[in-house]
């Protein structure tokens, strides 16, 4: 969704401020049993969003946009239909004019299954701030803001096997992620890792 200048400065922090935004527009378009499965959800939650990108993210005048990745099919045509009727969005004490809504790609869980190749190594950019928690059972709940290597594909692995349980991951990943795998070196927002 990309908008308009907004009127007044944003939060620091924009995170919650946008799905906050989102839910309620979603329930303002009328969906708002959809609003409360999506909130009341426990993770892996069907849908992730960014912050608010772009330069006017930071309340300093400009354009800014926030993305909305889907990982239901069940969900692209009520989000769609939702978002399509929004005309000003609030995102914290920001209003912001909404200039458009785009799908900026699709993709089938069989595609990058298809495509995928071994590898030996990975590197990541991480494009925005982030944080890690822990697990329940890990004892005291904790947040990490180092990415570990192990998290991030424990996540994706997560992800994949509830959304896409039809398209199996090799019976080998799981444990590939939990003793293989490790952080190599961090510069800047590169990670590398094997």
């Amino acid at each position: 969704m990309r908008f308009g200048e907004n009127i007044a400065s944003g939060p620091r922090h924009t995170g919650p401020a946008v799905n906050a935004a989102f839910l309620a527009q979603l329930r303002e378009a009328g969906e708002a049993g959809l609003t409360s499965a999506l909130h009341e959800t426990r993770p892996p939650k069907p849908y992730t969003l960014t912050p608010l990108l772009g330069p006017g993210a930071d309340g300093s005048g400009g354009n800014a946009r926030f993305e909305v990745a889907l990982l239901a099919d069940t969900l692209i045509a009520p989000v769609l239909q939702a978002l399509a009727k929004t005309r000003t969005l609030r995102v914290a004490n920001c209003f912001y004019e909404v200039a458009g809504v785009e799908v900026a790609a699709t993709e089938q869980y069989a595609t990058p299954m298809a495509c995928a190749r071994p590898t030996d190594g990975w590197r990541l950019r991480i494009r925005t701030p982030m944080a890690f928690l822990t697990a329940r059972d890990e004892g005291a709940r904790r947040c990490r803001l180092f990415p570990e290597a192990e998290w991030v594909f424990s996540g994706l692995h997560r992800r994949w096997e509830f959304f896409a349980p039809e398209i199996a991951l090799p019976p080998s990943a799981a444990a590939a992620i939990t003793s293989n795998l490790g952080t190599v070196s961090a510069e800047g927002a590169h990670i590398t890792g094997m």
